[in-house]
């Protein structure tokens, strides 16, 4: 982000949607395609909760990683059910 003149002006652009920072090219596509869903500037086409962003990511972990490997994301989904 070198273009930018200050942090405010790095703030309001990131926040505007205007930039982001780059996906590095060897991220897998299910996660990319989570990330810029993300970052979508409509909120409406954003995902509505952290709930449902764990539930992204885990199927994200589903078909990127093996089956043995998959992470306890359920725990912190508990977490964030309670916080709401």
């Amino acid at each position: 982000f070198t273009n930018c003149v200050d942090s405010e002006t790095l703030q309001n652009r990131i926040a505007a949607g205007w930039i982001r920072p780059p996906i590095p090219p060897h991220c897998p596509q299910p996660l990319r395609n989570l990330i810029e869903l993300c970052w979508k500037s409509d909120p409406q086409l954003r995902p509505s909760s952290f709930t449902e962003i764990l539930k992204m990511l885990e199927q994200c972990c589903r078909e990127i990683l093996p089956a043995g490997m998959l992470p306890k994301l359920s725990a912190v989904e508990e977490i964030f059910d309670r916080c709401q």
